[in-house]
């Protein structure tokens, strides 16, 4: 019995404990069920809020992508609108060079027409005179024949000394009128040869200057020149003798010499560190070096440029040589390079009104010059000493 009694508290004991555990897991449950609610909420809020932190850094950059597209669009407009400018002024340019072409055509053609009807009036003069004269002759043979009873050959030479007596002077009067006509038209006739072909040319007018712009891929490269405490730039200075000048142009310095061979030296070796990246004392002493000794090829290689433009050939290599210097020379202002070649331009179309060699005629117009670009120990006017070259 006491067993018995033993084995039922037992067994309400057990069901207590149980009953007991289950209350505290409930409570342990909902307890952590609260947390991770509270977890949760505070997990979607932070990522409404770092959903909303990339939504306003997406909307900044697309603002800032539409602004720099807009940027570039601007300035392409502003380019192209510039570009078009350009061409219609060309255009009205080469209209108002065809209106004068065509004027001086027109001048020309009415010119002609009256030097024909000039011609065909002095014929019909002459024919009349000849006439006049051939009449004369036989009235004089008749005249001779009665008075002197002269026999028709002397009075056939008789004749013919008075005759030509007169022709004699009549001739030297004519001869003295037309050539006084012929200096009229020729001066004349010469102005608009030479107005004709420089309307034609219509060449640029260029003046060279000390200095020569060179651009940069972006404004840090004004730093990697410059360099630490300004070393590279005195380096390259000292190296070139040219003056590098650095402001607030965007994109480009600028290079300052009298002497425009050294300052071509000076931007081709400018040029030529930027394409290879390595600015150092160093590097600028070696790229100078390779364009000095390249330089002589680089001048031939203009003058080749310049005579395959103006189509003549047969040149001899020194030629070459010194047409390639005269773009480093100037003329009362001018280039030189651009100044001959106007001049060889000039010269063949003159040639061509004046049914003249123009092919000779270019040639001697490209190197009219060429005595100004002799050493300076050959003494003597540049035309001779050009024309010993």
């Amino acid at each position: 019995m006491q067993w018995l009694v033993s084995v039922i508290f037992l067994l309400i004991g057990i069901i207590s404990g149980v009953g007991v555990s289950i209350l505290i897991w409930k409570g342990i449950f909902e307890r952590k069920l609260i947390k991770a609610k509270g977890s949760a909420e505070s997990l979607i809020e932070e990522a409404k809020k770092e959903a909303f932190q990339i939504r306003k850094k997406g909307e900044a950059l697309a603002k800032e992508h539409w602004y720099k597209q807009k940027k570039k669009f601007e300035r392409d407009f502003y380019r192209e609108r510039k570009n078009l400018e350009k061409e219609r002024k060309r255009l009205e340019e080469l209209e108002q060079q065809l209106e004068k072409k065509q004027e001086a055509l027109q001048k020309k053609d009415k010119e002609l027409r009256n030097l024909e009807k000039t011609i065909k009036e002095k014929l019909r003069k002459q024919t009349a005179e000849e006439e006049r004269l051939k009449k004369l002759i036989e009235e004089e043979t008749r005249r001779l024949e009665e008075v002197a009873r002269l026999t028709k050959e002397e009075a056939k030479a008789e004749l013919l000394r008075a005759v030509e007596s007169q022709a004699k002077y009549e001739a030297a009067q004519l001869i003295y009128r037309i050539r006084e006509e012929a200096k009229l038209k020729a001066e004349k006739q010469a102005k608009e040869i030479v107005t004709q072909a420089i309307q034609r040319c219509a060449a640029s007018h260029t003046a060279d200057t000390t200095v020569s712009v060179v651009l940069l891929p972006s404004d840090d490269m004004k730093g990697r020149i410059i360099g630490r405490e300004g070393r590279n730039i005195r380096a390259f200075e000292a190296v070139t003798g040219v003056e590098v000048i650095i402001d607030d142009t965007p994109e480009a310095v600028t290079l300052s010499a009298f002497d425009p061979m050294r300052r071509e030296m000076a931007r081709l070796t400018l040029e030529r560190l930027i394409q290879d990246g390595r600015i150092h004392p160093t590097r600028i002493e070696e790229m100078y070096e390779r364009v000095k000794e390249e330089f002589d090829s680089y001048i031939r290689s203009i003058g080749e440029e310049t005579v395959l433009e103006l189509g003549l050939s047969g040149l001899h290599p020194d030629l070459l040589y010194y047409i390639g210097k005269m773009k480093f020379r100037t003329s009362y202002g001018q280039n030189l390079l651009v100044h001959s070649k106007e001049v060889a331009k000039l010269a063949t179309l003159m040639a061509s009104e004046l049914g003249l060699n123009q092919e000779l005629s270019k040639r001697a117009g490209l190197l009219h010059d060429i005595g100004k670009l002799a050493d300076e120990n050959v003494e003597g006017p540049h035309a001779v000493v050009g024309a010993q070259i």
